[in-house]
């Protein structure tokens, strides 16, 4: 039996765990992704506005919702990606990405899956759904 074969519908994928996000990981991911938005890297900024800390990119949470699926499968067979953003991810905030096969189909000879995502800080929060559709 292929790998494609034996993925069946209400599977998990493999969790994936991240350590408690630093000030360096958002600054690392604004000097990549070019998104130096204050609210993210800029503490003084963030306390004029009443806040207390800086506060993670959703696209960073986003982009280790793809690690989650390519650590699985390869990137190539990545097909679709889509999130919701549901709660501000803080510094400190440990993250936990888990998705479910919630569906599989057959698409011009192919077999694909449709994979439910959700992200989870260590307080239980959910912070992040998302959809995926990845290539078996």
């Amino acid at each position: 039996m292929s790998f494609a074969e034996s993925v069946i519908i209400g599977s998990d994928l493999p969790e994936l765990r991240l350590p408690p996000i630093t000030r360096a990981n958002l600054a690392l991911f604004a000097g990549a992704s070019h998104d130096h938005t204050p609210i993210h890297i800029d503490i003084d900024y963030v306390r004029q506005m009443g806040r207390d800390d800086v506060f993670a990119h959703g696209m960073y949470v986003m982009a280790n919702m793809a690690r989650l699926l390519t650590d699985w499968r390869p990137q190539r067979n990545l097909l679709h990606l889509e999130g919701r953003f549901l709660d501000i991810v803080n510094v400190g905030n440990a993250l936990r990405y888990t998705g479910k096969i919630i569906g599989i189909r057959e698409v011009l000879e192919e077999r694909h899956a449709d994979i439910s995502i959700l992200v989870v800080a260590q307080d239980g929060r959910a912070v992040m759904s998302g959809k995926s559709v990845v290539k078996l």
